[in-house]
């Protein structure tokens, strides 16, 4: 329960971060455009007074109506991302292009690399002599 309350709390705070940014200046309108009703908005932004189990559908919908993926929502401290993805999103469709072009550059020239699994991880308690 603790971890699902960690990763809510990331997601509340990235959601207000994206609304600041997006200019949503409440809960209201954030459920006016996610197609919700503010109540399920409230309940879901308010992680110490609601006792319900919010369900990923909910997060979808927030996210969808920020216009990010889901997934971003679950980056903690993800500022350098929303900046990215802002910036991008900001771009010329040229500088869009390009940037794309040298991101496949970037995949293409790395293949190898990103085909090699990482080591697996093995805890500290795990690696200590028996």
């Amino acid at each position: 329960m603790i971890i699902f309350m960690k990763a809510r709390e990331t997601i509340i705070e990235n959601i207000e971060k994206l609304m600041k940014e997006r200019g949503i200046r409440s809960h209201a309108d954030l459920a006016r455009r996610a197609k919700m009703s503010p109540r399920t908005v409230n309940n879901f932004m308010n992680a110490e007074s609601f006792t319900g189990s919010p369900t990923i559908e909910t997060a979808e919908r927030l996210a969808g109506a920020l216009a990010v993926p889901l997934w971003v929502l679950l980056i903690k401290d993800g500022d350098g991302l929303h900046k990215l993805l802002n910036g991008f999103e900001m771009a010329s469709a040229p500088a869009r292009q390009e940037i794309l072009s040298y991101t496949g550059y970037v995949l293409d020239r790395d293949k190898d690399a990103l085909k090699r699994p990482s080591a697996p991880y093995v805890s500290k308690k795990a690696r200590q002599p028996k």
